[in-house]
């Protein structure tokens, strides 16, 4: 997904995309949160916690007020270190109708 992103237009495919985030017990958490603050400082964290799997992309930038581009770059190195996966509003409206049956 992160290529997506990274190519073409950007604010345009932010609306369809979901960040999703595994619940993780502490000790994951903390590594995940240490890594991400060792790179982009509190910018990363505020992005971390607000994505809640439920929030397109680009409601979440508009919460953090990032960027668009520092907004990106941290949401494909989340994607990269496997802390988030992108989906697609249509891969989570499959995996909810299989889930369902």
């Amino acid at each position: 997904m992160s290529q997506k992103l990274i190519g073409g237009r950007m604010g345009e495919e932010l609306l369809g995309i979901i960040p999703v985030r595994e619940e993780l017990g502490v000790v994951e958490r903390f590594r995940i949160e240490k890594t991400l603050y060792e790179k982009f400082k509190d910018d990363a964290i505020r992005v971390y916690l607000s994505i809640d799997s439920k929030k397109n992309a680009e409601e979440i930038q508009a919460e953090t007020d990032l960027p668009e581009g520092k907004f990106l770059e941290i949401l494909n190195f989340m994607e990269k270190t496997k802390a988030i996966q992108l989906k697609t509003i249509f891969e989570i409206e499959v995996s909810n109708r299989f889930e369902k049956r």
